[in-house]
């Protein structure tokens, strides 16, 4: 069994590998965000924010490994990411 590195934007992922980091990933991101929507303590939602960020990192990382396997550019991350910055 392959060991993937979900922290380093070098190597390639299959469809798979993918699916097994970017698909718990949205979860738990989803129960993040419900969690902060119906709780008033501030800490709590700094805290609920950050751990979402370090998630969205993770899934553009993967995103990056998996446009090189399909020999894309992994700047076609950044069309993804345009409903955040536009």
């Amino acid at each position: 069994m392959k060991r993937v590195s979900i922290f380093s934007y070098k190597g390639v992922l299959s469809r798979g590998e993918f699916a097994k980091i970017v698909i718990p990933a949205m979860i738990i991101n989803a129960i993040l965000n419900v969690i902060s929507k119906y709780n008033n303590d501030k800490s709590l939602v700094v805290v609920l924010v950050l751990i979402s960020f370090g998630l969205l990192s993770i899934i553009i990382l993967a995103c990056i490994k998996r446009l090189r396997d399909i020999r894309k550019s992994p700047w076609w991350t950044l069309v993804f990411l345009t409903p955040f910055g536009g």
